[in-house]
């Protein structure tokens, strides 16, 4: 069992640091099972939890007393004393995120429950590290100074869609900035509060887990579709790590287009035609967008009903379900999300699910569902990391 996330500690150790380890186990617990699954009384959360009512009652009480839970009105049941539902107050309690994009950054402020409360986007002045880091600390100082009253930061989670290294906090690799090797505590800004850093997509994970259409699965993959592509997998409720901490790396999957010469030397690959910048320059060249339209145009106009806009829509998003057929029969999930800007289309989704059902044996029983994050993804998902550390063990944030 690993010992981070079970709780205990292994080896010789005092009986004493044991039941603290135990005691923080169940505190993490019994807030991670209200984050998931909403308000539930005490013995409720005994019975799903298998904990005596009386330890129930010990941890509710310290969270009471930290302002972490508070209490509903009583519920009357047929037979005994009436059930008075708990649930999370998030509302004091927030993380500073920050994505670092191909083109932008983004800097927000996330309260515990995965919900937004400032967001800031900002283009880049350059792409040397030392001038992300100078943007960074303008942005991180813009969204400090808007901050809701009477909520506490709780730490810095950062994101970026290339690989990541979060053992070491380094960008092994992001050809969108030139990046090779970058080590992040050098760009971050120091505030003296705890700062975490790891890949985008392995952040959505998380988040679906947390807070999203994933909300408590165990297995499930998370595909996203941005100016990256990327994917992550969660097994037995852990987000999977590559060496070096290398994420899904899907961009150059097999399409079976004969489109233009992938950078690899390939003809065919997912990464050519399925990117929100492929996407956006297939329809300046087909007249659909002026030249500079945004991707986000280009979805208003198929909303509009645009027959040429939905054609080349449904034509990326059955590259990337048939692409996707190779993942869902190797990996055979459970459920796939697919995330990113683009997939808000009801389009997309439809023309995405159909394919993987046609080319995939396992594609028609696998439940494939659309992020509900949309174009506030990034943010939400940056912020994941240290969200997720925090609910492991909230006594020693608080």
């Amino acid at each position: 069992m690993n010992a981070r996330h079970s709780g205990f500690r292994s080896g010789d150790r005092p009986a004493l640091a044991v039941s603290d380890d135990l005691r923080r186990g169940n505190i993490a617990s019994v807030a991670r099972t209200l984050l998931v699954e909403g308000p539930l009384a005490r013995a409720e959360l005994a019975e799903r939890l298998s904990l005596t009512r009386a330890t129930v009652t010990r941890v509710v009480a310290q969270l009471l007393e930290v302002g972490l839970l508070t209490e509903g009105e009583a519920r009357r049941v047929t037979a005994g004393r009436p059930m008075i539902p708990l649930r999370l107050d998030p509302s004091a309690r927030a993380v500073i995120s920050i994505h670092l994009g191909a083109f932008e950054v983004r800097v927000g402020l996330v309260d515990i429950s995965g919900h937004v409360l400032r967001e800031e986007r900002f283009s880049y002045d350059g792409s040397r590290p030392e001038d992300v880091s100078a943007l960074l600390a303008h942005g991180v100082e813009q969204v400090r100074s808007h901050a809701v009253p009477g909520v506490r930061v709780l730490g810095m989670s950062a994101s970026i869609g290339g690989w990541v290294d979060p053992t070491s906090s380094t960008v092994v690799r992001y050809d969108p900035l030139g990046w090779q090797d970058v080590p992040l505590r050098e760009v971050l800004p120091d505030l003296g509060i705890p700062r975490r850093f790891d890949q985008l997509v392995r952040g959505v994970a998380l988040a679906e887990r947390m807070f999203g259409v994933a909300r408590g699965r165990e297995d499930f993959v998370v595909l996203w579709s941005g100016n990256i592509l990327g994917a992550a997998s969660v097994a037995r409720g852990v987000v999977q790590h590559g060496l070096r901490g290398g994420a899904g790396g899907i961009e150059h999957l097999p399409t079976g287009l004969p489109d233009d010469s992938c950078a690899c030397g390939r003809t065919g690959c997912l990464g050519v035609v399925a990117t929100d910048e492929a996407i956006r320059r297939e329809a300046e060249a087909r007249g659909i967008l002026r030249p500079g339209g945004s991707l986000s145009t280009l979805l208003g106009i198929v909303a509009d009903g645009d027959p040429a806009a939905r054609q080349l829509l449904e034509e990326r998003a059955e590259a990337f379900g048939s692409a996707t057929g190779v993942l869902a029969d190797f990996r055979a999930p459970e459920l796939i999300v697919v995330a990113g800007l683009v997939t808000t289309a009801p389009e997309y989704l439809a023309a995405f699910t159909a394919r993987l059902h046609a080319v995939s044996a396992l594609g028609a029983v696998v439940d494939v569902r659309r992020s509900e994050f949309g174009d506030l993804a990034p943010t939400i998902a940056s912020a994941a990391f240290l969200i997720d550390e925090y609910f492991r063990d909230p006594i020693s944030f608080e």
